[in-house]
């Protein structure tokens, strides 16, 4: 089940994702331009790829670790069967 929600996930922000960008470049481009002209338009669309992979390299690098400070940690105690033998005969 949570390898399909990720698959979906995935899926839904790639096409969200081209969306966007589809929608800056077209913007850009007047009906019937010259093939320059259309070139032109897809600028401000790389600058919007590049900003948005900028933002997640810097996601991914710090992690989001903000809320890491809220766990609690807990200290498991380890011994042996023989030091727990010798505690018990009273023995150092």
């Amino acid at each position: 089940m949570v390898s399909g929600l990720l698959n979906t996930s995935v899926q839904v922000g790639g096409a969200l994702f081209l969306a966007v960008v589809t929608a800056v470049v077209t913007a850009q481009a007047p009906e019937g331009a010259d093939p320059q002209a259309v070139l032109d338009s897809y600028r401000p669309g790389l600058m919007v790829v590049t900003g948005i992979a900028a933002a997640g390299l810097l996601i991914s690098l710090t992690g989001l670790r903000w809320r890491r400070g809220d766990r609690r940690s807990v200290v498991v105690a380890r011994s042996t069967s023989r030091e727990a033998e010798t505690e018990r005969a009273g023995a150092p």
